[in-house]
């Protein structure tokens, strides 16, 4: 079930929004999870004395451009390891309606009340059944032992209530306790038996008429019954005088065939002679009508102009020997960076929706003096990364810059990975491509006495079998408890394979203790 519960305390939670569609929708949302509303102002004209004496035990913000310097300004009460701090984009609160806004409101109803119910209401969720060794029963093993005696009596008690159907069934003459049935009937109370019957008296009964049968068919008669009076000799063949039948007159073939008669023929006329002309000698060959034609098509090649050789590099005189930084708008620059040379390694936060602020918790607890770079994978609705860039920044002591194709992961620095970037481990290093991201390769190729992978709220399910395998190699992994967290599926599968979760500031231990730092 989603609906709050009514033993539940109301949390009071601080909305932090400029006036508009996105501070209604969020109002809206807060009030659906049975959040009580301590304050509602504009960041730009809140101090941050006013937002503690408020005493708030979460908080809502929905980001925009224009609220950035007031963030910076309240971050001293922000950043309270105690305060549940909610970030929200207010073009995309503005924009959520149906579906989207109800499964939003879900999560934000998990978060403030630190339950794990997000479905929608009516479902259910079933307890995990513990496995016993054996074959399950079979249904009829179940009833084997029951007892069929109350089952019966039930039966004969409702079996007079039914209704019977004796609308086809005669009525049948009670019969008496002795004797034949015809001497208990009282024929002398009715005027209709009250004279005794005789045979005369019955009426005499239609017969139908008779078939012939196959006896009283005529006999057959043939035309020759002399035939059967004839001696027996009559048939006697004397072979001493028989002589062969003499052979009927045959008529002769006749090849001349026998014409229709036809009408007699006109009289015959003489044609003209035809005078032959002698034929003409065949003409001798001369050369003096011969002409040249042309009875094809000529085609001349154009010439090409000479190709030009391809330009050569550019000397060295045009070489800039100058650093670039690796993200002009946000982060820090190349010159900047703790360490110039790629060290094995990493630490790999990967996480999903709600997971912003596990992955703030988790930076903030994270040593100074990390020697590995750390990947945030987040995906966000929006693609706003320098957005979350910026909210890391106020929380993480490491510093945070966006990544860049191309670009090797240096020791010490916080990688914010958008969705059309991904790292890939070669040759001992950690670098950008512009590619899908495969886990199961990056794993592979990192040193697991010197990675730690981190499954938050909203990770991806499929994550936690090549997580597993890192660990089982010797590589540190952990998943965030289901305790306040949006998104439980990667940790839940992790549990399945005999992986640990914990809150994120104890992964933040775990890690800096795997690592040595």
């Amino acid at each position: 079930m989603s609906a709050i519960e009514p033993a539940l305390p109301a949390p009071r939670v601080v909305l932090l929004a400029r006036p508009g569609a996105a501070r209604e929708q969020l109002r809206g949302a807060l009030l659906g999870a049975g959040a009580q509303i301590a304050l509602e102002d504009d960041p730009n004209s809140l101090d941050a004395d006013t937002l503690a004496a408020s005493r708030p035990q979460a908080v809502l913000v929905a980001l925009e451009p224009a609220i950035e310097d007031a963030l910076a300004r309240l971050d001293p009460v922000l950043s309270d390891p105690g305060l549940t701090v909610i970030y929200d984009e207010a073009a995309l609160a503005s924009a959520r309606e149906g579906w989207d806004a109800q499964r939003w409101a879900r999560h934000l109803n998990a978060k403030l009340h630190g339950h794990r119910d997000v479905l929608p209401p009516g479902a259910e969720i079933e307890p995990p059944q513990a496995p016993e060794p054996g074959r399950p029963p079979a249904p009829a093993q179940l009833h084997e032992d029951a007892p069929l005696d109350p089952h019966l009596d039930e039966a004969a008690g409702q079996a007079v209530s039914l209704p019977v159907d004796a609308g086809f069934d005669a009525p049948a003459p009670a019969l008496g306790t002795g004797g034949d049935a015809h001497d208990s009937l009282d024929t002398a109370s009715s005027p209709r038996w009250s004279a005794p019957l005789t045979l005369a008296d019955a009426p005499e009964p239609v017969r139908p008429p008779a078939v012939p049968s196959e006896a009283t068919l005529p006999p057959l008669e043939f035309e020759d019954e002399g035939a059967s009076a004839q001696p027996a000799d009559a048939f006697v063949i004397d072979l001493e005088n028989w002589a062969p039948p003499e052979a009927p007159e045959r008529q002769a073939l006749v090849d001349t065939p026998v014409l229709e008669p036809q009408a007699p023929a006109a009289p015959a006329v003489e044609a003209p002679p035809v005078a032959h002309e002698p034929p003409a000698p065949p003409p001798r060959p001369s050369f003096g009508t011969l002409s040249l034609v042309e009875d094809f098509q000529v085609t001349v090649p154009d010439k090409r102009a000479p190709s030009e050789p391809p330009p050569l590099p550019p000397g060295f005189g045009d070489l800039n020997l100058e650093l670039e930084a690796l993200d002009p708008a946000h982060g820090v620059a190349a010159d900047s960076l703790p360490g110039s040379e790629a060290v094995p390694g990493a630490v790999l936060l990967f996480a999903g929706i709600g997971g912003p602020d596990a992955v703030r918790r988790v930076l903030a607890e994270l040593p100074p003096t990390l020697e590995q770079p750390v990947l945030v994978h987040l995906r966000l609705d929006g693609g706003r990364y320098d957005n979350l860039l910026r909210q890391i920044e106020r929380v993480s002591p490491l510093p945070v810059t966006l990544p860049v194709a191309g670009a090797v992961a240096r020791a010490g620095v916080v990688y914010v990975v958008p969705d059309d970037l991904s790292a890939r481990a070669r040759g001992g290093k950690v670098e950008f491509v512009a590619e899908p991201t495969d886990v199961t390769a990056l794993l592979g190729g990192l040193p697991p006495h010197r990675t730690a992978v981190l499954l938050l709220s909203g990770a991806a399910p499929a994550h936690a079998e090549p997580a597993l395998m890192l660990a089982a190699r010797g590589g540190l992994v952990g998943g965030q408890s289901l305790q306040g967290c949006y998104d439980w599926a990667a940790s839940r599968a992790l549990e399945a394979g005999g992986g640990e979760t914990a809150a994120p500031e104890e992964l933040a231990h775990r890690v800096a203790q795997h690592l040595g730092v």
